[in-house]
């Protein structure tokens, strides 16, 4: 159970920071745009 948590965590870490780092992305690219 340990040890497929773990996978889990592992494999979802990446998904959240490719994410996180595509919507700073587009919040950075908009906010540059206004100003």
């Amino acid at each position: 159970l340990e040890d497929n948590s773990l996978k889990g965590a592992v494999l979802e870490r990446p998904v959240l920071l490719l994410r996180m780092s595509g919507e700073h992305r587009l919040w950075f690219v908009y906010h540059c745009e206004q100003s």
